[in-house]
């Protein structure tokens, strides 16, 4: 056999080293122990291509470099791409081989991947990590291999979710659930029982980047500590090895699986619905998949599954045949297209807004991306009960609870036909209704029973959007209470009862909503913000009489609705009782009836002229009692207390009723002087002062001139108007010297006699009438509305309002 001869240079001592063809090397890892794997065949070091690579390559690999074995076969070039050719690929070892070379391979050179797609290990060294005692391989006391061959423990100090991450990911999981750690208020065995080796660890703190949990920082030296083995600390892995990402919603969009530490994506040759049914199930959704999708690839994603064959009953995509990890062979990692789907998850699919609880309001459906409201004219009782049977309810009704605004967005003109018995009301035969219009009594709304564990609902209150929060678990109903509720905690609560949010820049008092008098169910409740339902929150504190908590912390929330359900619309009344959109007082329109709104101080008088539909917003401002002295203006319905209107271009404000306000209804010092009450055309009014002075008619504004054109139109109307004057002036004093003398005189004009009349004989001019009176606007009805863009489109598509 030819041997190699290769110069190392070692502390300037020179030694010849040979090379024995099938050696391998691990380059460019943290450690000595991990890299990416090379190997020297025809005179030169090549890498390894990771088509087929698995636990047993790297097993193989690592026993070779005089390890005791291998810790992880990793992926998609986790190391430095390197300048090395490819001389291996499609390496199949069964683990008992003693040199690499000696597996099964394609062929010294052969290879069909690119130089990024290469193959690495982690071997198994001091520092390596298991999991013990757990009930899964997944879960368990983590212990560390130590210089004299033992495995020893980490004691629980600081131990977080961080420091669970890094061990995770360095056993070859996606993440961590949990940080298990000793309770210090209830001491007692430590959930994965007690180690019996060294504690090799204390006081670790991993930072986010970390891969090696000997990497992390340490509070001791190793083997330092301060601990007992009744502080062992544990972690519980995620096993979830696929998941769905970038999509509209989250059981839709591209498909990636989890294989050699990475996240990758699957190919869509041969991508069938039978595969997207166990991507789906392994996801928990039992139903399976409603269709696939074929969806943008992002940047050079590893494409870790291709050639998917499943029929449809496996428990995970590992269990259904395929080309093998990795081995892409009908698409890279620069294919346009990778498999997607869309899940069956009914609740989904089917959402509940703006009711009083969670199990009641306006149906919001969705079909593949396109969400709207459902717009039937016959919408039933065995409508109601396939949409609540849908939701996870026994029974439905098709009550109407919800009082309609103006309608936005998407309709869904149908007339189902269901029986009742459907599961969900993609089962159900629909006709499609050829209209445009639809009546407001025509929107599906249900209400469903009864209720499930953690379903909520608003209390004193009789107005939507807001209330003491009450929570039904265990059979009954109760309260929710917090020292300290945050704004995320508020927004959850209101997603959960179909509101698209909560606002910050809320207030109200202890008298808004009174106390109620049911048990405290929940004494806390912690959530992130992006969470669906609250007992999604990563802190819910369940109790069950026994509380710190009093009738103060109950939790109360003010929400507001989605523009496709109610955009509560504004418009403004004059002293004369008129509605116009140029001055007057602010008004909204809530629950069936138009309010007022108490804010002396009125400063978010851009956004309601915007909202009014003005141009030049910036020249609204508020009008001060000294303008409207005198003048008595209507004592209209008034609905809240205005507080703050924030400006952050982040909060997405573009609604009056989304500013902060009190509880609906309930400004209690408030008087007609306090109203808001605006112009958006900036020149003052004429403002009545209820004498029979002036005529009772509403003037028309324009959105105000401003003082440059103002001096223009003056110079272009009063010089000329000016010069008229003159000349006339002139004309009549040079006619009044010529008939002084005479009241009557005779010209001759080639015998014709005219006889000319002294003075101004002229008709007294009429009486002056003022123009007839403009007829008021009424209010909305929003019995009916009438969709801009329907003109045009398919009868068959749903509608934008």
């Amino acid at each position: 056999m030819p041997v190699k001869f290769q110069i190392v240079v070692n502390f300037d001592k020179v030694k010849v080293q040979s090379v024995v063809p099938g050696s391998v090397r691990l380059v460019d890892g943290s450690v000595d122990s991990e890299g990416r794997v090379e190997v020297f065949l025809d005179d030169t070091w090549g890498a390894i291509c990771d088509n087929l690579w698995g636990p047993e390559d790297a097993e193989v690999v690592c026993k070779q470099l005089g390890y005791v074995g291998a810790d992880l076969a990793l992926v998609a070039s986790p190391f430095q791409r390197g300048n090395s050719p490819v001389l291996l690929d499609k390496v199949q070892c069964n683990g008992l081989e003693s040199n690499i070379s000696t597996c099964q391979h394609a062929g010294i050179g052969v290879k069909s991947c690119h130089e990024s797609q290469t193959a690495g290990v982690t071997c198994t060294t001091v520092g390596s990590l298991r999991l013990v005692n757990g009930s899964t391989s997944a879960e368990g006391r983590v212990e560390v291999l130590t210089e004299s061959g033992e495995w020893g423990t980490v004691c629980d100090d600081n131990w977080d979710i961080a420091d669970a991450r890094v061990v995770c990911r360095e056993l070859g999981y996606p993440d961590a659930l949990e940080a298990v750690v000793n309770s210090a208020s209830s001491p007692g065995e430590p959930r994965f029982g007690r180690g019996s080796g060294p504690i090799v660890l204390d006081g670790v703190y991993c930072s986010a980047e970390k891969t090696l949990l000997r990497h992390c920082s340490v509070t001791k030296d190793w083997g330092v500590h301060d601990c007992s083995h009744a502080e062992d600390a544990g972690v519980i892995c995620e096993t979830k090895t696929v998941r769905i990402v970038d999509g509209e919603y989250p059981d839709e969009g591209r498909v990636e699986v989890f294989y050699g530490g990475t996240w990758g994506t699957i190919c869509t040759h041969e991508w069938s619905i039978e595969d997207a049914h166990v991507v789906c199930k392994q996801l928990g959704h039992p139903v399976g998949a409603r269709s696939i999708k074929v969806v943008p690839s992002v940047g050079r994603t590893a494409v870790l599954l291709d050639g998917l064959l499943c029929n449809g009953s496996e428990a995970s995509l590992s269990d259904c045949l395929s080309s093998g990890w990795a081995n892409n062979e009908n698409c890279d990692s620069e294919s346009a297209q990778m498999a997607g789907v869309v899940c069956n998850v009914p609740s989904v699919v089917v959402e509940l807004l703006s009711g009083s609880s969670s199990r009641d309001g306006i149906v919001r459906y969705r079909e593949d991306t396109i969400s709207g409201l459902i717009c039937d004219q016959d919408w039933g009782e065995k409508e109601a009960a396939v949409i609540c049977r849908q939701l996870g309810y026994v029974h439905g009704n098709s009550t109407k609870l919800v009082p309609l605004g103006t309608l936005l967005g998407r309709i869904f003109f149908r007339d189902y036909q269901c029986d009742g018995t459907e599961t969900q009301l993609s089962d159900c035969p629909f006709t499609t209704r050829s209209i445009t219009q639809c009546n407001s009594n025509q929107i599906a709304q249900v209400t469903c029973g009864p209720p499930n564990d953690y379903d909520i609902r608003f209390a004193g209150s009789k107005y939507s959007e807001q209330g003491r929060v009450e929570v039904f678990l265990d059979g009954r109903w109760g309260v929710i209470t917090d020292g300290y509720v945050t704004y995320n905690t508020r927004s959850v609560i209101c997603r959960h009862m179909g509101y698209a949010g909560f606002n910050s820049d809320y207030t109200f008092d202890e008298e808004s909503f009174p106390r109620g008098t049911l048990p405290i169910l929940i004494e806390n409740l912690g959530c992130s913000g992006d969470e669906l339902r609250i007992d999604d929150c990563y802190n819910v504190d369940v109790v069950d009489g026994q509380t710190r908590r009093t009738r103060e912390d109950e939790v109360s929330v003010i929400c507001f609705p989605y523009e496709s359900v109610a955009n509560h619309p504004v418009r403004l009344l004059t002293e004369t009782g008129r509605v116009n959109t140029r001055y007057g007082i602010v008004q909204i329109y809530h629950d069936g009836m138009w309010g007022a709104v108490c804010d002396t101080y009125f400063s978010s008088t851009e956004l309601l002229c915007k909202e009014l539909g003005h141009s030049r917003a910036g020249r609204g401002r508020i009008l001060y009692s000294y303008e409207t002295e005198g003048v008595t203006w209507p004592s209209p319905h008034v609905w809240f207390d205005m507080s703050y209107c924030s400006s952050y271009s982040q909060d997405n404000i573009d609604k009056v009723f989304e500013c902060g306000h009190g509880a609906w209804k309930r400004a209690p010092y408030c008087s007609n002087e306090e109203l808001a009450i605006v112009t958006c055309v900036g020149e003052l009014p004429h403002l009545h002062s209820g004498s029979d002075s002036y005529p009772d008619y509403e003037y028309e504004y324009g959105s105000g001139l401003a003082t440059w054109e103002v001096v223009l139109i003056s110079m272009a109307v009063v010089i000329p108007l000016g010069l008229i004057v003159c000349c006339c002036w002139r004309s009549h004093r040079s006619t009044d010297s010529a008939t002084t003398a005479s009241a009557t005189y005779v010209q001759s004009t080639h015998s014709t006699r005219v006889e000319v009349a002294s003075g101004d004989a002229s008709s007294p001019p009429p009486a002056y009438a003022p123009p007839s009176p403009k007829p008021e606007e009424a209010p909305p009805t929003y019995e009916s509305v009438s969709p801009d863009s329907a003109a045009g489109k398919s009868a068959a598509e749903p509608v934008d309002v």
